[in-house]
């Protein structure tokens, strides 16, 4: 598999999935997020500890938001070819853990706007326990 410039090749088939309009507004999104989370981490360094002032909580609610830009970025781009969300999830770079990027950054973006209603034993926590697997599962392996 290869991916280059907005386009997935996968065994000879080639596959144009990325939302090229949206890469632009995409990096600047990040851009602010990466600036506002380095000054939480410069904070965090002075002060000693994350928790102090709710730092680590700021910074992940960022980190978290970024996600979600992605993941929105990934369904926008995947909207209009003919591969199904899980399909295109599986394509791309895959991590050492054998799961794609795509399928990280989705399971990550779901963490960071389903985790409240993980905490109860409903059917929501059943729907997650795919997303908290996933990040589980590279938070235990070597890279």
């Amino acid at each position: 598999m290869l991916v280059e410039a907005g386009v997935i090749k996968n065994n000879g088939a080639t596959v144009s999935i990325i939302n090229r309009a949206g890469v632009g507004t995409l990096h600047d999104l990040l851009a602010l997020l990466d600036e506002e989370i380095r000054r939480i981490t410069l904070k965090i360094k002075e002060n000693g500890h994350p928790e102090i002032n709710g730092l680590g909580d700021r910074g992940e609610y960022f980190i978290g938001i970024g996600f979600v830009a992605i993941q929105q970025f990934l369904v926008e781009s995947i909207m209009f070819s003919n591969l199904s969300k899980v399909e295109a999830y599986k394509l791309g770079p895959i991590h050492s853990s054998g799961i794609s990027y795509a399928i990280l950054i989705n399971s990550c973006a779901n963490w960071r706007k389903h985790e409240p209603e993980w905490w109860d034993n409903s059917e929501e926590q059943l729907r997650g326990k795919h997303s908290i697997l996933n990040i589980l599962e590279i938070t235990s392996s070597p890279s």
